[in-house]
């Protein structure tokens, strides 16, 4: 390929990335959060989106702890829709 010659590639067809996250302090350094990313692209690209929330509780003296992390992720292909 000389100086002249250009290619054009696309490497990232991303149009909207976001992400979000909210925690609440509770009482004993407990808390609670809920995290959401979600990409979304135009065309005949895939889109994504990601959730997750947390709940941990610690007793007062801070011995033991409890969690909860359930996550869940989704993955949308477009394209023909089948009846």
């Amino acid at each position: 390929m000389n100086s002249r010659e250009y290619k054009k590639i696309l490497v990232s067809p991303i149009d909207k990335l976001q992400c979000h996250g909210y925690q609440k302090l509770l009482p004993n350094q407990s808390s609670v959060s809920l995290i959401n990313t979600s990409t979304l692209r135009s065309g005949l690209y895939r889109d994504a989106n990601v959730s997750g929330l947390e709940y941990i509780k610690r007793e007062k003296k801070n011995n033991y702890q409890f969690a909860i992390i359930p996550k869940l992720s989704a993955i949308f292909n477009p394209g023909p829709k089948f009846v």
